[in-house]
C-alpha cells in the first residue's frame, strides 16, 4: 500500500479479515489509528472483525473512525462485521450514531 501510496497511485478498496483474532479494544483502537493516520488514502470496503472480544469501547471508537472517514472526505466501509463481540447496546448505539452523524458518507 504504502509503496502505491509513494508512486502517486491510488490504493484500491481493501477487505481487511481479523475475525477469530481477539483484537479486543486496544488492539482496535491500534488498527483504527493506523487506518487514520499512516493509511488514510486505502479506502477499506470491507472490515471483518467478528469474535475479536470487542466491548462498548469498540463501538465508540468505530464511530468516531466512521465520522472522521465523512469529514475528511473518504469513504466509509461498505460492510463491517461485528457479530459475536460484546459491543452490548451501548456499543452499537455508538456505532449507529457515528453512521447517522456521517450523513454525508459516500457508502458505495
Amino acid at each position: 500500500v504504502r509503496t502505491l501510496q509513494d508512486a502517486g497511485q491510488p490504493a484500491s478498496p481493501l477487505m481487511l479479515d481479523f475475525s477469530g483474532n481477539q483484537v479486543g479494544d486496544k488492539g482496535l483502537e491500534e488498527l483504527l489509528s493506523l487506518l487514520s493516520e499512516d493509511l488514510h488514502a486505502v479506502h477499506v470496503r470491507i472490515l471483518k472483525l467478528h469474535k475479536n472480544r470487542l466491548g462498548a469501547r469498540a463501538g465508540c471508537m468505530l464511530a468516531r473512525w466512521l465520522v472522521r472517514a465523512c469529514e475528511d472526505g473518504r469513504r466509509a466501509p461498505e460492510e463491517l462485521h461485528l457479530s459475536h463481540n460484546e459491543l452490548g447496546k451501548e456499543g452499537i448505539a455508538e456505532i449507529l450514531m457515528g453512521v447517522a452523524e456521517g450523513g454525508g458518507m459516500d457508502f458505495a
